[in-house]
C-alpha cells in the first residue's frame, strides 16, 4: 500500500476528529451555560422566597405600614426593619448582577422592571434615611441604581396601592 495515500487518509481522519471534538466542546459549553443560568435563576427565586418569608412574620405588616407612613420606630422595630430593607436590597443587587451578566433578561430594561421594586423596599421615609446613611457600604454602581430609582419621576405610592386593593376587594365581595 502506498504510504502517501495512508498518510492522506490519516490526516483526513485526524481533521474529522478535531472537528467532532470541537463540536463536543461547544455542546458542553452550551450545556454548562444553561446549567449556570438555571442555577442563577433558582438562587434568585430562593432569595425572593426569603424576603417573602420575612414579610409574613407577625407584626411585619404593621411595621411596614408605619415605616411608609413616616412614623417613628422603636429600636427593636428599627433593627427588624433594617434587616428587611437590607434583605430586599441584597436580593435586588443579586438580580442586578444577573442582569449585568446577561443571565437575567429584561426586554423592558432594568429601570422599568425594578424601579418600583426598589421604591417598595427603600422608598419609605424610614428606608430613605437608612439608605442615605448606609449606602457607602454598597457597590457604587448599585448605589447609583437605587438613587436613580428613588428620584425617578414616577414614584410608587405603596400606601395608596394597599388602600386601593383593600377597597377593590371589599367592593367585589
Amino acid at each position: 500500500m502506498n504510504y502517501t495515500k495512508l498518510n492522506d487518509w490519516l490526516q483526513i481522519a485526524a481533521a474529522l476528529g478535531v472537528i467532532v471534538g470541537l463540536g463536543l466542546v461547544a455542546y458542553e459549553l452550551r450545556l454548562s451555560n444553561r446549567i449556570g443560568w438555571e442555577q442563577a435563576s433558582a438562587d434568585a427565586l430562593d432569595r425572593w422566597d426569603n424576603v417573602s418569608e420575612m414579610s409574613l412574620l407577625p407584626g411585619m405588616a404593621e411595621l411596614f405600614l408605619r415605616a411608609h407612613q413616616g412614623e417613628e420606630l422603636s429600636r427593636e422595630e428599627a433593627i427588624f426593619m433594617n434587616a428587611y430593607i437590607d434583605t430586599g436590597l441584597s436580593t435586588i443587587l443579586h438580580d442586578y448582577r444577573l442582569y449585568l451578566t446577561g443571565s437575567l433578561v429584561l426586554p423592558q430594561g432594568w429601570e422599568s422592571a425594578y424601579n418600583r421594586i426598589i421604591q417598595y423596599y427603600a422608598g419609605s421615609p424610614y428606608a430613605r434615611r437608612k439608605w442615605e446613611t448606609s449606602k457607602v457600604a454598597w457597590q457604587p454602581d448599585f448605589v447609583s441604581v437605587v438613587d436613580n430609582a428613588l428620584v425617578a419621576e414616577e414614584q410608587r405610592d405603596v400606601i395608596g396601592e394597599i388602600d386601593y386593593a383593600r377597597v377593590a376587594i371589599r367592593v367585589t365581595d
